[in-house]
């Protein structure tokens, strides 16, 4: 894969849904937060499994990425409903 791929491709998404996402400076970054908040709400995924996912050596890192107020998580995961993926 080209380097440049994966941010053209966001770029390519956000044009798509543009006024669908709430906030327009979403990064990739930001992504990572909201895959591993997402995850996180599922009871059936360990936190071994997300830390692998994420490509975490330590618990505490991934605990860093999650939202773990629920208030929270619940926003960042609303955000993407109804999105064109």
């Amino acid at each position: 894969m080209h380097p440049d791929t994966l941010s053209h491709n966001w770029t390519k998404f956000r044009e798509r849904n543009k006024g669908l996402l709430p906030n327009k400076n979403v990064t990739l970054y930001g992504l990572r937060h909201s895959f591993c908040t997402y995850m996180r709400t599922n009871p059936e995924i360990t936190i071994n499994e997300i830390m692998n996912l994420m490509g975490h050596t330590d618990e505490k890192t991934t605990d860093n990425y999650t939202h773990s107020n629920r208030e929270i998580g619940d926003k960042i995961i609303g955000m993407w409903d109804g999105l064109e993926l």
